[in-house]
């Protein structure tokens, strides 16, 4: 995808969190447990309508995930008037749209430049390439990242598709977690990789973004939703299937909403607190986001 087409995604993801009201946007989970009643995995339904288009416009992502496999294959679907405009496999676009929220998250933290930032990625997978991707396309300034995989050692293959990017890849370690500006997690992780001992390191000022969905746990401690943080969730709806902070003990009226953010002038909601120590983003995922990408591949199209 190129530069132009990823600007052009983050512009109507963004759109799509000012435009919420325009349609009707569902997203319903429904977990799978085994004999045990043991999660097994789950299925994701995301439905988006636009109500205001003449006929309305359905938008459909569906994926089915289990923890035996560890995979979760996404496919696309949109119909307007009875015809369909859009039959496509999506597993590549989610994570697109997954790692295209690093940036939204840096924008609505009034990020302009990332030349004196240092980053922490973990992950070198699908998701994170193209969370750099992404980055790089907004952020030209951007020639530096640091990485921790799951083997934690060097990837050649990732270092490789950075220096595509011209941006330089190497590796980090949570030794030095205090001297991290900004930390993105985009893993598969089976527990948190960052733990509650960890907190105490964070650097003042440090922007956290995580995302993992399927599981009972989060990819930071559940401790990490507290009054030393600006908790941001990336939709009201999602408070419920965000187990992390739900286990936590910030009480709901403390937590942000990417919309308040976004929101600029008069019809601003909600403001980072910069006394607090770090900004953490909690995304779960949002139809809002697919919208971003289907509306663009629609156009495309």
């Amino acid at each position: 995808m190129t530069n132009e087409k990823i600007k052009e995604v983050l512009e109507n993801i963004q759109k799509a969190f000012f435009d919420e009201d325009r349609y009707e946007l569902r997203k319903s989970i429904d977990d799978i447990v085994d004999q045990n009643q043991k999660f097994l995995g789950d299925f994701f339904n995301y439905l988006m309508v636009d109500k205001l288009a003449t006929p309305p416009i359905f938008y459909l992502v569906v994926s089915p995930y289990d923890l035996i496999s560890n995979k979760g294959p996404q496919h696309a679907l949109v119909w307007q008037g009875g015809e369909l405009l859009l039959n496509t496999d999506y597993t590549d676009y989610a994570a697109m749209r997954t790692g295209a929220m690093d940036t939204i998250a840096m924008k609505s933290c009034k990020v302009d430049s990332l030349k004196h930032k240092k980053i922490l990625l973990f992950g070198t997978g699908r998701t994170a390439k193209w969370s750099l991707q992404v980055l790089k396309a907004v952020y030209e300034d951007l020639n530096e990242i640091y990485y921790i995989n799951s083997t934690d050692s060097k990837s050649e293959e990732f270092e490789a598709y950075a220096l595509e990017l011209a941006v330089n890849a190497l590796v980090g370690t949570k030794e030095e977690l205090e001297s991290y500006d900004i930390i993105l997690c985009h893993t598969n992780a089976k527990e948190p990789v960052l733990s509650k001992n960890d907190m105490q390191k964070i650097k003042k000022g440090a922007i956290i973004t995580t995302f993992i969905a399927s599981t009972e746990h989060g990819e930071v401690a559940d401790e990490f939703y507290s009054e030393e943080a600006n908790v941001v969730l990336d939709w009201e709806k999602n408070i419920k299937i965000a187990k992390d902070i739900s286990r936590s003990k910030i009480p709901a009226t403390d937590i942000i909403f990417l919309q308040d953010l976004l929101s600029v002038g008069e019809t601003a909601k909600k403001t980072l607190d910069k006394e607090k120590k770090y900004t953490i983003f909690r995304f779960v995922g949002t139809p809002m986001q697919n919208l971003g990408v289907l509306r663009t591949l629609v156009k495309t199209k």
